[in-house]
């Protein structure tokens, strides 16, 4: 195939954004046409060259070996806080002690009582007063006897 052809300009892009900037791992039967495409497309190649920067972000970002099939050891190190996670959490424990002393140290204000102490009202009943007030209905209970 001597001239790329202009519909494969779509399918040079999904590949890029399929498999990344390293040509090692793109599908044998199109990686020539692709890379000609690529070539004779700016916009392409920036798309390559930002898939390429992207893969070896990708690839730097395991900064910890992690010991093949060691689950725990794996979660483990996928799990430790990293030391500025470290220095806000302790910093944030202090202010929280801090906060908590003032609260419970500082002394509540004490305010005499100028009122009299209410006393409540003493009502004697005889048995027949006490019995009309609980039995005796009100004008609104007339009307369901």
């Amino acid at each position: 195939m001597t001239e790329p052809l202009p519909f494969f300009h779509d399918r040079a892009a999904e590949i890029i954004a399929a498999y990344g900037g390293d040509t090692a791992r793109w599908p044998d039967a199109e990686c020539a046409t692709a890379l000609a495409v690529i070539a004779a497309d700016p916009a392409l190649t920036a798309a390559l060259d930002e898939a390429r920067g992207l893969d070896v972000d990708l690839t730097n970002w395991a900064r910890r070996p992690v010991p093949v099939g060691d689950a725990r050891t794996a979660a483990a190190v996928a799990m430790r806080p990293t030391r500025f996670v470290m220095r806000w959490a302790a910093g944030g424990s202090i202010a929280a002690s801090l906060a908590a002393a003032i609260v419970l140290l500082t002394p509540a204000p004490i305010t005499p009582s100028t009122a009299a102490p209410r006393t409540a009202a003493v009502t004697t009943l005889s048995d027949e007063t006490a019995f009309e007030q609980v039995f005796t209905p009100t004008p609104d209970e007339e009307h369901l006897l």
